[in-house]
């Protein structure tokens, strides 16, 4: 993870989706357990994969995971995960 003032750079990844919403778990928010919601169209903007295509898509956020409510986690910046960052 990587630190963006209050904000870190945590991996991601699509759970499930349907035609307007993506489950993305978080692990190192709350192990993962609870799952956060973003819109479909703005993930396949990031990805440039269709719904259908999305579960299983890995990523990266910037996040406050010291968050306790999924509105206060402040996602922002999205990236598709690279090779790298998965090493």
């Amino acid at each position: 993870m990587v630190s963006a003032g209050d904000h870190i750079r945590a991996m991601a990844h699509v759970v499930r989706a349907d035609f307007t919403d993506a489950l993305i778990a978080l692990p190192a928010w709350l192990g993962g357990q609870v799952l956060v919601h973003m819109p479909v169209g703005e993930l396949a903007a990031v990805t440039g994969r269709l719904c259908d295509d999305l579960p299983g898509t890995r990523l990266t956020v910037l996040a406050r995971l010291d968050a306790l409510l999924e509105e206060d986690l402040e996602l922002q910046d999205w990236r598709v995960q690279t090779r790298r960052e998965a090493a």
